[in-house]
């Protein structure tokens, strides 16, 4: 199957896929918990970290992928995602049913973490990589804008009846289940070669693992000594996974901490909550994120994820700026006077903007920047190894804000903003090594240098 048939059946399948997907990793969660449940800044944070804790999955996926058919394994995740999304829409709205909840929505990341670290392995074989920053954009783009359209459609039934979240998650989910239709007509290239070469190892004697031998490849300890010995090999990818966390502390740090902020000063005022909270955390980052995802696409495949993630870095720095302004004015409503209400919106819209431009640029490089290290069939263990290391920084980041702003108070922003500094720093280095080897080479090559 040729590569723009294949993606003709994925953008299909993306477009319904989406409408589960979109609820199911952003902010919709944390939302129903301090809203619908009534939530506390505890139970908040849990629900934000969540999505990101789902990733500490991911190298298990990326060992599983590694032997087993891509394409049905993805159809599994996709199928496990809806199923358990649909299980989160039957707690019942109360403080005892959050926890019901956060657990089966727990659950249901864990299956979209596998879809995120499978998409793209499947990506590196079935598309060209000239192309293959643009052709992830155009994916996410169309993720982007479906999952805005339906947050959007979905905040104001749930401000009209807060516990409507139940219907809204299970109609995503058949929407979800619906999605497969379009997957399984896919293709992945060299899947069938790969297939006759197990079986042909099969037939020629090959010793079969024992059900002890496998569980033993399986356990913690071996999953992250392989991750270790993966990391110790390659010096390179391991500064640039440093890098990675600065970056991501940097803003998942102060996600619950904007959320309990906005959800109760708004909440106070006896305004809509998730209309606003969608509006600020889902619709304008994402539109923003899918205006600027073909300009960032095209600037990746011109520079590279190093000097990317370099120019990537200053709009989480803006993005901190802003919102350390928007709680100022919040801490000190007496002394701003009536025009606090204003400068805090003001300033945590202007945060969500900055945050939506910086994201379009995290969601190129997140996906494909790993390849950048990676050759083979390293791909599927670099990527688990590096969405790995996302969930374990989101679980504590999540936490470690919400414990840090309630002893720090607006401070949790410099601190954010010092990690951006300190990741931006690494990645120039990286870069600038990296150039100099490159002109090293060319003048090499050239005769009589």
């Amino acid at each position: 199957m040729s590569a723009r048939l294949n993606f003709l059946h994925e953008y299909q399948h993306t477009i319904l896929w989406t409408m589960l997907a979109g609820l199911v990793e952003g902010r919709f969660g944390s939302l129903v918990v301090s809203k619908s449940f009534s939530g506390s800044a505890a139970m908040v944070a849990i629900a934000t970290a969540t999505p990101t804790a789902s990733y500490l999955f991911s190298v298990y996926w990326g060992m599983l992928l590694a032997r087993a058919p891509k394409l049905a394994v993805q159809a599994l995740f996709v199928a496990g995602t809806a199923l358990f999304a649909a299980a989160a829409s039957l707690a019942s709205p109360t403080r005892g049913g959050a926890g019901a909840f956060i657990f089966c929505l727990g659950l249901s990341q864990v299956f979209l973490a596998g879809v995120l670290t499978l998409r793209p392995a499947i990506w590196q074989v079935n598309y060209p990589a000239t192309s293959r920053g643009r052709i992830t954009a155009r994916l996410h783009a169309a993720n982007l804008f479906v999952s805005t359209s339906a947050a959007l459609i979905v905040a104001p039934i749930c401000d009209r009846d807060p516990r409507a979240f139940g219907i809204v998650l299970q109609v995503c989910a058949a929407a979800g289940l619906l999605s497969l239709v379009f997957l399984l007509r896919m293709r992945v290239r060299g899947e069938g070669r790969r297939r006759r070469q197990r079986e042909q190892a099969l037939r020629s004697g090959d010793k079969r693992l024992t059900t002890r031998e496998k569980l033993s490849e399986w356990s913690p300890g071996r999953v992250w000594r392989r991750m270790h010995e993966a990391i110790a090999a390659d010096p390179a990818y391991a500064r640039y996974l440093s890098a990675q966390t600065f970056l991501g502390l940097s803003n998942l740090l102060v996600m619950a901490v904007l959320t309990v902020l906005v959800t109760r000063e708004i909440d106070g005022w006896g305004g809509d909550v998730y209309w606003v909270g969608t509006v600020l955390f889902t619709a304008m980052p994402r539109l923003l994120t899918f205006g600027s995802l073909r300009q960032w696409g095209g600037l990746f495949d011109r520079v590279g994820v190093l000097r990317f993630r370099v120019i990537n870095c200053w709009f989480w720095g803006v993005a901190a700026v802003l919102g350390l302004a928007g709680e100022l004015a919040m801490t000190y409503r007496d002394a701003v006077g009536p025009i606090s209400p204003v400068m805090m919106m003001s300033c945590f819209a202007l945060q969500a903007v900055a945050y939506g431009f910086g994201m379009g640029g995290g969601k190129v490089a997140w996906s494909l920047g790993h390849l950048h290290f990676a050759s083979g069939a390293r791909g599927d263990l670099y990527m688990g190894i590096h969405v790995t290391l996302t969930g374990v920084r989101g679980t504590v980041a999540t936490l470690l804000g919400v414990y840090l702003w309630q002893w720090i108070g607006w401070g949790i922003w410099i601190v954010a903003l010092v990690f951006m500094m300190i990741a931006h720093r690494m990645f120039k280095r990286l870069a600038d090594e990296e150039g100099s080897r490159t002109v090293q080479g060319e003048s090499a090559g050239r005769p009589g240098v």
